[in-house]
């Protein structure tokens, strides 16, 4: 009888058991499903080339920063601007910047394997939103739906296509790591589940500048989860606060110009009318390039928020609605954020982090149905994430090269915008569309009424490309007489113009005029213009990327 009880006990042991293992096993399947959607979706991309903002800084322009030993790179990238000071600008980030030295220096300079760490990088961020939402939030079900519609989400594109973007799944990535050890802190109120998600927080600080909101962020969460008084206040607030200042402080020391203060804040339309045009995009799967916020996406944008709210507060316990507050408003907090700078172009990439509160919010309504296996919703959901699969597909192309990607942000671009025209001329004049390229700088010059120098050079030299060089000379001789971009290349430009018009008064003038300018010898001067219209030649041939 006892050898009977024995038995049970051990047969229901087992049957939990292997219960158990077979639900750890359903939820590595559910992962890897995960993973591989995310991996499929964006695989194209791998053969995908630069698209001329910023990819090119990273991958080639900062390449000799890359060759140092792994110490000097790693602190030099917490001594300059995330471009290790080859190329101006205000960002401190330092973890950006080691990405990119370390894949060099695991493939060199290649475009095929940046591509392939962006895509990696998003496939790691749709499993975290799994891990994340099974434990804290939904079942294994709603979980897995949830995280396949981040993974293939429009939205996703301009990070995971986009090579630069790989800042806001590196920055999400840490987030929500940092974010996971802190609710784990709270729960179980052990010190080094703390100081894990306290490296996780430093590690978004120097990811994203906008990452010194996390603290605030998780005040937040601790308020609409009823965990605030279970933390041990001065501790936390302590570490925060030092952690904060050493940010600033390091960012300051290493980029001069950059500050913290009030005269960040940019109000000028377009960043308040991001709003509208973020949520529409998310909600209606919209992957738009230029920045065309009309009445049409104003009541896109507040439909859109309207149904977040629906989403985060009908007919929901107060417990949930105070939980689902914390999600509602996490989006408006990171997009907010958005308005210390502007946008050249639609920049969705932005929205990645806020898209996981969108999503949360929405199954958030949906889980109750499709936890009572209503067969309406779940092939709803299915259709949705086939839908997003099938647009985000497609959108990529855009991405597909400097041509493309230029070429999108124009004709996407309602009103004009002189600086996307200005880089699809570089695009244009990289594809060897000489003739198009000239058209289309002449025309950028003339709109602006000849006012910026950097584009009326532009004008000249893709003139001079297309052997034009009637209106060439012309645009030449106008820099040259207003004191705009006068270089050894415009005064060359005006002198190899001159020489195909057979006119040789303007050509020995201007040539005697860059002798002056130089102080060089006359034959010193002969080879420099030799060599620039040898490189002319060379101009005109269409650039390979390489990959």
């Amino acid at each position: 009888m006892i050898a009977s009880k024995h038995k049970r006990f051990f047969g229901k042991l087992f049957k939990i058991s292997l219960k158990n293992v077979c639900s750890f096993q359903k939820l590595i399947l559910m992962c890897l499903f995960v993973f591989l959607t995310a991996f499929f979706c964006y695989f194209k991309t791998i053969d995908f080339e630069l698209t001329g903002l910023d990819d090119i800084n990273f991958i080639n322009t900062c390449a000799p920063a890359y060759k140092k030993g792994a110490v000097s790179v790693f602190i030099e990238a917490f001594k300059t601007n995330c471009c290790y000071n080859l190329w101006p600008t205000s960002y401190y980030r330092p973890v950006l910047a080691l990405s990119f030295s370390l894949s060099d220096k695991i493939k060199g300079q290649s475009v095929k394997f940046a591509h392939l760490v962006n895509i990696l990088l998003h496939c790691l961020s749709s499993v975290l939103v799994f891990f994340f939402l099974r434990r804290y939030l939904f079942d294994a079900k709603v979980s897995f739906l949830a995280a396949l519609l981040f993974a293939v989400s429009p939205i996703t594109v301009y990070t995971a296509a986009w090579i630069p973007g790989r800042n806001d799944s590196v920055f999400f990535i840490n987030f929500l790591l940092s974010f996971i050890f802190f609710i784990e802190y709270a729960g179980k109120q052990k010190i080094y589940l703390f100081i894990i998600s306290s490296v996780f927080m430093l590690m978004c600080f120097f990811t994203k500048e906008s990452g010194i909101i996390i603290p605030f962020v998780f005040i937040l969460y601790s308020l609409t989860n009823k965990t605030f008084r279970k933390i041990s206040k001065i501790p936390v607030f302590l570490t925060w606060a030092v952690s904060i200042a050493v940010f600033i402080y390091m960012r300051k020391a290493a980029v001069s110009s950059a500050s913290f203060s009030p005269g960040m804040i940019n109000l000028i339309r377009d960043n308040l009318d991001m709003f509208f045009d973020y949520y529409a995009s998310v909600m209606f799967l919209r992957t738009p390039f230029g920045l065309n916020v009309t009445s049409k996406i104003y009541f896109l944008g507040a439909a859109a928020f309207l149904l977040t709210f629906f989403f985060a507060f009908f007919k929901k316990s107060g417990a949930e609605r105070l939980k689902m507050s914390f999600f509602f408003l996490l989006p408006l907090i990171f997009i907010a954020v958005n308005i210390a700078g502007e946008r050249l172009w639609f920049q969705g990439n932005r929205m990645y982090l806020p898209l996981f509160a969108v999503i949360v919010l929405f199954f958030s309504f949906a889980s109750k149905y499709l936890k009572n296996k209503n067969e309406i919703v779940l092939s709803g959901a299915v259709v949705l994430i086939t839908v997003s699969f099938m647009i985000t597909f497609r959108s990529m192309d855009s991405f597909k090269n400097s041509l493309s990607f230029w070429s999108a942000i124009v004709k996407d671009s309602r009103l004009e915008n002189i600086t996307a025209k200005k880089f699809h001329v570089y695009a244009l004049v990289d594809n060897g569309m000489i003739s198009e390229a000239a058209a289309e700088s002449l025309y950028i010059a003339q709109i602006t009424n000849f006012e910026f120098p950097e584009i009326n050079y532009l004008s000249a030299d893709t003139l001079l490309l297309n052997r034009d060089y009637v209106r060439s000379s012309e645009v030449f001789e106008y820099l040259i007489s207003k004191g705009q971009m006068v270089n050894q290349t415009t005064y060359a430009g005006a002198i190899i113009s001159f020489h195909y018009l057979n006119n040789p008064e303007k050509q020995q003038y201007y040539f005697d005029e860059f002798v002056k300018f130089t102080g060089a010898h006359p034959e010193r001067i002969n080879e420099f213009l030799n060599n620039y219209a040898a490189n002319l030649e060379t101009r005109r041939t269409p650039k390979t990327t390489g990959k």
